[in-house]
């Protein structure tokens, strides 16, 4: 880190109390770091790199380039951060774990999921019967249409063997 500190002091032709005096990085540090006595933390690192306009994982030796990332998807494409790809899914009542409740399908609102989670709509748990299948009270079932088919062929064929 230290060889790349001064190679950036020599190419702006600045000395240890200029960076100093912008940075309010005591002068004595640097000579700790020259001397390896210490090692700089992260708050001064960054402090040399937005001084310099350099990349700090540049000025840790970390990578090559010096350019400083422009912004929060060039920095996630440089960590090799994937974007997040959201859904919107109904919110569509309540489901009993316990007590039978009245079944109200009107959407309440809606729940931002990622688009692995396979659902068509989502229920709010209400009860604590599916405690032991780890569903609690006031968690969020996420459904998907196919399933409610089966339920409402399974319903059916019981009603008419009554």
């Amino acid at each position: 880190m230290y060889e790349r500190y001064l190679q950036l002091l020599e190419e702006s032709n600045m000395k240890n109390a200029d960076v100093a005096r912008a940075t309010k990085i005591h002068p004595s540090t640097f000579t700790d770091w020259k001397k390896g006595k210490s090692s700089p933390k992260i708050d001064k690192l960054q402090s040399i790199a937005e001084l310099f306009n350099v990349n700090i994982d540049w000025l840790t030796g970390a990578s090559e380039s010096k350019e400083r990332p422009k912004d929060i998807e060039d920095w996630n494409e440089r960590l090799g951060i994937l974007p997040i790809s959201k859904q919107r899914l109904p919110l569509l009542g309540e489901i009993a774990c316990g007590e039978p409740i009245f079944a109200n399908e009107e959407r309440e609102s809606y729940i931002e999921a990622g688009t692995n989670i396979q659902a068509d709509f989502c229920l709010k748990a209400k009860g604590d019967s599916m405690i032991n299948a780890r569903i609690h009270d006031g968690d969020v079932i996420f459904i998907r249409k196919w399933l409610q088919m089966v339920i409402l062929v399974q319903s059916s064929l019981m009603n008419l063997q009554h």
